[in-house]
């Protein structure tokens, strides 16, 4: 190897090993993540649609009362959340109390013509659907998506009513 190159390999070596000399220092920082997962839920409602026969098969106190349809609440809410309730308002002709509501369907044509109807929780048709703490549905917070039945019942004898079209709309709430 002739002497120029000998040197100029030796003066490389030494630019290469001075220069990880100066860069022999480090040092280290933390990066701290985090994330809030916050109680949050979705609702859905779907109402009921049902045919009332005011002259045999519902006809005076001894009829049937039509329970032969449903409406739907579904909801999800997030895994692990505290006390999520969900009401029903007692709709836009309602009487009685926010835990009790007696709710009404009203006549397209014949707006005073009122027929009355219930929403229940269950199918024994035992706990009426409400707007208070007492009458409200315990959500399941499980982040999954749950669909519950809304048990609907309008009574029978409620015969002096015109032929209409009778309609409510009822709001579901879900506080969480």
């Amino acid at each position: 190897m002739n002497a120029f190159k000998l040197r100029t390999l030796v003066f490389a070596l030494a630019l290469v090993g001075s220069a990880s000399a100066m860069a022999a220092g480090s040092t280290t920082a933390t990066l701290t993540n985090s994330a809030t997962i916050a109680a949050s839920c979705t609702l859905t409602a779907t109402g009921f649609t049902s045919t009332y026969d005011p002259v045999t098969a519902n006809a005076g106190a001894a009829g049937t009362p039509v329970k032969d349809t449903s409406g739907s609440v579904t909801y999800t809410c997030t895994n692990g959340g505290t006390n999520a309730l969900i009401a029903l308002d007692g709709g836009g002709h309602d009487t009685g109390t926010s835990a009790i509501p007696i709710r009404h369907l009203a006549g397209t044509t014949h707006t005073t013509d009122l027929l009355a109807y219930n929403l229940y929780q269950e199918s024994t048709y035992t706990t009426p659907w409400g707007y208070t703490a007492t009458a409200e549905l315990a959500a399941v917070e499980d982040g999954t998506q749950h669909v519950q039945t809304v048990y609907t019942e309008i009574p029978a004898g409620q015969s002096l009513l015109h032929v209409d079209t009778y309609n409510d709309t009822v709001i579901a709430t879900i506080t969480f």
